[in-house]
């Protein structure tokens, strides 16, 4: 009889830490994909120092040194809005998605020391 209850408890413990053992792996390989994402975002900010500030580029930070932390900080909300979006949330109008580019853009330079955004020339 003891042998049994060792048994069973035994494989009780066994499921419940591979259950958790799973769900950490998940956990794992999500914050990974979530950090992969993220890492190419700042790369796609990085590169935009190739267009122009008043269309929208970030020219005007090229080979500034907080260029770098500005772009690890512009990637978190576009990582987040990328989320939502896979996970089936309505997507945002282009005029909202203009705006929290904008305010995205404004609020990581000022929090990084870097210069505020150039205005934008409207698209004619």
């Amino acid at each position: 009889m003891r042998h049994r209850r060792i048994a069973l408890a035994s494989s009780l413990l066994t499921t419940v830490l591979a259950g958790w053992l799973g769900i950490a792996g998940a956990a794992h390989a999500q914050a990974a994909e979530l950090a992969q994402m993220r890492k190419g975002y700042a790369d796609m900010c990085k590169q935009a120092v190739a267009i122009p500030a008043e269309y929208g580029g970030e020219s005007d930070l090229k080979g500034h040194a907080k260029l770098a932390p500005y772009c690890d900080c512009v990637a978190i909300p576009w990582t987040d809005r990328a989320v939502k979006a896979m996970n089936g949330a309505a997507p945002p109008s282009a005029e909202q998605v203009a705006m929290d580019e904008l305010a995205t853009r404004t609020s990581c330079r000022k929090k990084v020391g870097a210069p505020p955004p150039p205005a934008i020339k409207p698209v004619a």
